[in-house]
Formats: C-alpha cells, structure tokens, sequence
C-alpha cells in the first residue's frame, strides 16, 4: 500500500459499540414508552365466538366453505374440516407421484379426477363467496 492512503476507524469496536449504543437507547425508550402508555384493558377475546359476516380473502374460500359444511354435521363439526382440508392438500402434494400413468383407463379415469377436483374447488370458491 502506498503510504498516501488514509486509514479509518476499525469497525471493532468503534462502529460496533456506536451501533449497541444505538440499540439500546431505542429497546429503552420502547420499554419507557411501553411503561408509561401502556395498552388499554379490554375484554379477552373468545376464540370460539366467531362473527356471523366472516369472510375471508377469495383464495382462503374453498377452505372455509369446507370448515362451514363440516360445521352442519353438529356431532365433530371442526375436526372433520380440519382433516378433510388436510387430505386435499396432501392429495395435492402427492398428485405429480399418483398420476404418473397417462395412458389407458387409469390416466382417464385420473384426468377425470383431476377435472372434477378443479371443478369442486372452482365450485366452493364461488358458493363462499355468494354465501
């Protein structure tokens, strides 16, 4: 190196330290603000209480349409949502494995699968969203 060139200050410890400096003055004034303002009291949240105009995003209908049919059966309403989305999305997951045969009566009968699961999801997607 030549000996015109300026040298900095090192990044340890002058920067370092200026910067946990830094950090800690804000985690204390956020402690502070937090103490001194703190959140106001209201009644806990019943998370089984659920409002009657729900509705969520258009790509989440499907799903809650299904969890709203399996809410009719009374006696296991969200369990039997909860497993039967599960299925569908691991009957997604695995479809590239299951349908590897494309000839035949088995690739028929897989693309009619394959028709109807895109024709049900379509399906729910728009109930949900009429409902």
């Amino acid at each position: 190196m030549p000996a015109s060139s300026a040298k900095g200050k090192p990044f340890f410890p002058h920067h370092f330290v200026d910067r946990i400096i830094l950090i800690l003055m804000v985690v204390a004034i956020m402690i502070s603000l937090a103490t001194f303002y703190p959140a106001a009291v209201e009644e806990q949240a019943d998370p089984f209480l659920v409002p009657k105009d729900l509705r969520p995003a258009w790509y989440f209908l499907p799903i809650f349409q299904v969890l709203r049919l399996a809410d009719r059966l009374g006696w296991a309403p969200g369990i039997l949502g909860v497993y039967g989305v599960a299925a569908g999305f691991l009957i997604i997951l695995t479809w590239p494995w299951i349908a590897r045969v494309r000839r035949g009566p088995t690739g028929v009968a897989l693309r009619v699968v394959e028709v109807a699961g895109v024709m049900l999801l379509i399906g729910l997607t728009l109930w949900g969203w009429r409902w």
